[in-house]
């Protein structure tokens, strides 16, 4: 679903699931789980909502700049770190005995 406000497109997607399963007619398993997200030109915010069958609900909420970096609470970001590039320089194999020098 999307809106049109003042020539500005803003995004709204959401998804749900559901499962239960039983154990041998003894024990009843499930989950639920939900997720919502709000695009806007300044960033994303991702709400989500899960519950295991008689625990508690789970809820989080995370916000991404419009780079796509995290923002934590009081305004700090996480550098995505899939942008980042780097190499590994070398690999060597040690036994047990080395590991532990």
């Amino acid at each position: 679903m999307s809106y049109n406000f003042s020539s500005q497109r803003y995004a709204v997607s959401s998804y749900s699931c559901s499962t239960t399963s039983s154990d041998s007619g003894t024990r009843t398993m499930g989950k639920a789980y939900e997720a919502t997200a709000h695009t806007d030109p300044s960033g994303t915010r991702i709400h989500t909502t899960s519950r295991n069958l008689g625990g508690p609900m789970i809820e989080e909420t995370r916000y991404y700049d419009s780079e796509g970096n995290q923002v934590l609470e009081g305004g700090k970001t996480i550098k995505d770190s899939s942008r980042q590039v780097g190499r590994i320089e070398s690999v060597e194999e040690i036994d047990d005995e080395d590991a532990g020098k």
